[in-house]
């Protein structure tokens, strides 16, 4: 049955189910209809897959100073919960989390009006706000202001339990740019730069995969995209790198970062093993994603195969393992729902 191999798992798991950390992030699998003509299905955009969607509302909390975002999907005229980011831990947030991630909303006035205006809406006092239908949640949880705004296939929501006298400004995010850096070149890390006051200030995003690698591996919470922004905060002037790239609204393609000496964080690079490393101009800033010197599978796609060889083979769960530097670290790992009872009904699994 696998139980003892899962029962290392026990600890951690237990410790990440009972109150999600500064940070946490979640995403829940929702069904979308998709449109027909005839027998054809029409062709859509592509929507933020897991990675990419938490990136974007990390991204939106950190310039923001919002507490919380909340991506709520429409289907049918209805809306529903398809992601959500904490930035700090707290109970009466994750209480406010949990209660919208089990409803269905009607769309009210506010949704409506921006979801056919596309205009932000800024509701200063979220616990009195007229024709917002969640006034006493807000209140009981504790969120002073919110604002809400049209997101891909719905709108987004962002709040804080610190009153805000106006609504904040926030750089476009380029959630296209880092939908293909995550999805279509395995990028283990995206880091927005934007320039302020002469200097540079970033927010990153690190894979859960790639964090686990290093936690395991290095035994601390130190990753590239910290170190780097640690050395871009830092220095009283902005990196050579990224500053030419701002300057010139030309992307900087570094195949083999380890091992160039124009680097500025070619050390950086070689002691968290990332091999490529790109830069892109973007309207607000820069975009910069990294892929390690293994390229593997991530995110959905990685979670997808782990589920298929489960179901072709019977297997109650599936690990993928990955060798840096001669040691072996789980990448990720996926648990039948059969097993995930019976892990529960063992103590195992909370």
């Amino acid at each position: 049955t696998g139980l003892s191999v899962l029962k290392a798992l026990k600890a951690r798991r237990r410790k990440q189910n009972s109150l999600q950390p500064a940070g946490a992030l979640a995403c829940q699998p929702v069904r979308v209809h998709v449109p027909r003509r005839g027998d054809r299905s029409v062709r859509q955009a592509a929507t933020l897959s897991c990675d990419a969607l938490q990136a974007s509302l990390k991204m939106k909390c950190d310039y923001t100073g919002a507490h919380y975002a909340i991506y709520w999907i429409n289907i049918d005229g209805e809306y529903v919960v398809g992601g959500s980011y904490m930035s700090d831990s707290h109970d009466k947030i994750m209480q406010y989390l949990q209660s919208c991630g089990g409803v269905k909303l009607a769309s009210d006035d506010i949704f409506e009006s921006v979801s056919s205006s596309g205009v932000r809406s800024f509701i200063s006092s979220a616990g009195s706000a007229d024709g917002f239908s969640r006034t006493a949640l807000c209140d009981e949880c504790g969120i002073k202001s919110l604002c809400i705004e049209s997101f891909e296939d719905g709108v987004l929501e962002y709040g804080t339990t610190l009153p805000w006298m106006e609504a904040p400004s926030c750089p476009e995010i380029p959630k296209a740019m880092i939908r293909d850096a995550i999805e279509s070149d395995s990028a283990c890390y995206v880091v927005f730069w934007v320039e302020k006051g002469g200097c540079f200030v970033g927010s990153d995003y690190v894979t859960p995969w790639r964090k686990r690698m290093n936690k395991t591996l290095r035994g601390d919470d130190a990753n590239f995209a910290l170190r780097s922004r640690e050395m871009v905060e830092s220095c009283s002037q902005p990196l050579p790198s990224i500053a030419k790239v701002l300057e010139e609204q030309k992307e900087m393609y570094i195949t083999d970062a380890p091992k160039d000496d124009n680097f500025e964080r070619k050390e950086l690079a070689k002691e968290f093993g990332m091999n490529t490393i790109r830069l892109m101009p973007c309207e607000s800033g820069v975009l910069e994603y990294g892929v390690p010197s293994r390229s593997q599978l991530v995110g959905d796609s990685l979670g997808a195969s782990l589920k298929m060889r489960c179901d072709l083979s019977g297997a109650d769960y599936a690990m993928y393992w990955v060798e840096v530097d001669g040691n072996f670290a789980v990448a990720g790992y996926y648990v039948t729902p059969q097993q995930e009872k019976l892990l529960k009904k063992e103590g195992i699994r909370e």
